[in-house]
This record gives structure tokens, C-alpha cells and sequence, in this order.
């Protein structure tokens, strides 16, 4: 169900919610008279695979960020599920953002790019990155910093791993490329193995796709490169009674 505890005081009772899509969260009373503290478990969209149009080579998708937190929510919140990148063409679509109302969010995954090119980076990875996510500074997106960085194509490699998300791994110019997507340490999710100038994509809540396949709903796993699509995010909130 979750990786948070299911601890809780003597006579009460676990209670969740999950959302594979959108909708609201209510409280019950019985929580808003507990202070209405909840866990929250909040995974972004993943990225989908490039592809290019004349070889269908292609960097994987970035992983969607996990966000696992504790919050309060005492009235009815919105709840957004990230849908997933679009896989294909010349940069794989970016996975959407999910959130808890204002309680909190989770980026999506980037997508990766479509030639013998680059993956994209994982959701939400890390802080004081800079802008070049997806795997065009080769030294950075190899350097395994556990920040989630996609691979760069001109330097192919795994993709970084992420503490939130996995940066997915770029398309590589050996036909015996097996390059995989990050790993999402928080969740222990691997990423998705490439194969043939076709990169994996980076891992999540789920793992990442391999080369040429798509992400599973709900999971936030980066699309493989040749033109997968991401997974969409999820949501799933916890709380005793």
C-alpha cells in the first residue's frame, strides 16, 4: 500500500485513500477531530521516450518525482494526477505535475530526445541544478550524484539515479546499447533496460519502462526510448481513526 509505517495508537484504525486519477479528498470528521494530520504519498507523471523519425533511436523518459510527507488537511482538497508524457518525436512530452491542493506537489519527468541522443531527466531532481536537465552536460549527467540527471547521448551512460526520481538513459551510438534508466533510491525501483540506440527509462514509483515500451499507468516510470510513453502519476493518503 505504502512505504510509511502503519504504526498507529492502540483501537484505532488504518484508513486510506488512493486516486489514480483526479478528484477530492474529504476528511472525515473523525480525522479533522484528530487535527487531521495525514501521510501522503504524491508521484509526478513520467517522461516519454524520443523517438527519431527515420531510425526510431531515442533517450528514455526521466522518472516522476515521489514526494512522501506528512500534512494536515482539516477541509476538502483537490487532488491532480500528472498524466503521462507523450512518447515520440523529437523530444519526448514532459510527464504532468500532481498535486495535493496547496499541501504539496510532484514534478514530472522529462522527456528524452530523439536521435542518438539524450534521456530525460527525473522529476523534481534535486535542488541548485542547473537548467540542463536532460542530459546535455555529459559530465553532470554521468557523474551519479543521485540527483536523477538523464544520460547524454554523446557520452551515453546509465541514467542518474534519483533519491525522488530516476533520470532516464540516453540513446546510445552502439547497436549493442543496453543503457538503463536511473534508479529511484526512495522506492527501490530500477530503471528500464535500452537496447539498440534505444535508452531505458528512468524509475519511480515504478520501475522504469525498457527500450520501445511505455510506462504502466499510475507508476510515474519514464517511457523507454524509441517512443514510450511515461506512466501516469498517483496519489494515495493515510491517516488513523
Amino acid at each position: 500500500m505504502s512505504n510509511f509505517s502503519t504504526f498507529s495508537p492502540v483501537g484505532s484504525v488504518v484508513k486510506y485513500q488512493e486516486f489514480t486519477s483526479s478528484g477530492t479528498f474529504t476528511p472525515s470528521a473523525a480525522l479533522v477531530a484528530q487535527g487531521g494530520y495525514v501521510n501522503i504519498i504524491l508521484v509526478g507523471g513520467g517522461g516519454g521516450g524520443g523517438s527519431d523519425a527515420k531510425t526510431s533511436y531515442g533517450g528514455g523518459g526521466g522518472g516522476g518525482q515521489v514526494v512522501m510527507r506528512t500534512g494536515k488537511i482539516t477541509s476538502a482538497q483537490s487532488i491532480t494526477i500528472g498524466a503521462a508524457g507523450t512518447g515520440g518525436g523529437a523530444t519526448g512530452g514532459t510527464g504532468g505535475t500532481s498535486t495535493v491542493a496547496t499541501v504539496c506537489t510532484a514534478q514530472g519527468g522529462r522527456g528524452g530526445q530523439g536521435g542518438n541522443s539524450n534521456g530525460g531527466a527525473g522529476g523534481g531532481s534535486g535542488v541548485n541544478v542547473p537548467t540542463t536537465y536532460d542530459g546535455t552536460n555529459s559530465i553532470l549527467a554521468n557523474s551519479g550524484t543521485n540527483i536523477g540527471l538523464g544520460s547524454a547521448g554523446s557520452s551515453p551512460n546509465n541514467g542518474g539515479n534519483g533519491v525522488y526520481s530516476g533520470g532516464g538513459a540516453g540513446g546510445a551510438t552502439s547497436l549493442n546499447n543496453t543503457y538503463r534508466g536511473g534508479a529511484c533510491l526512495s522506492t527501490g525501483r530500477v530503471g528500464g533496460t535500452g537496447l539498440a540506440n534505444k535508452g531505458g527509462g528512468g524509475a519511480s514509483w515504478g520501475d522504469g519502462a525498457n527500450a520501445g515500451a511505455s510506462g504502466s499507468a499510475n507508476t510515474g516510470s519514464g517511457g523507454g526510448g524509441s517512443g514510450g510513453a511515461g506512466g501516469s502519476g498517483y496519489c494515495i493518503i493515510q491517516w488513523t481513526e
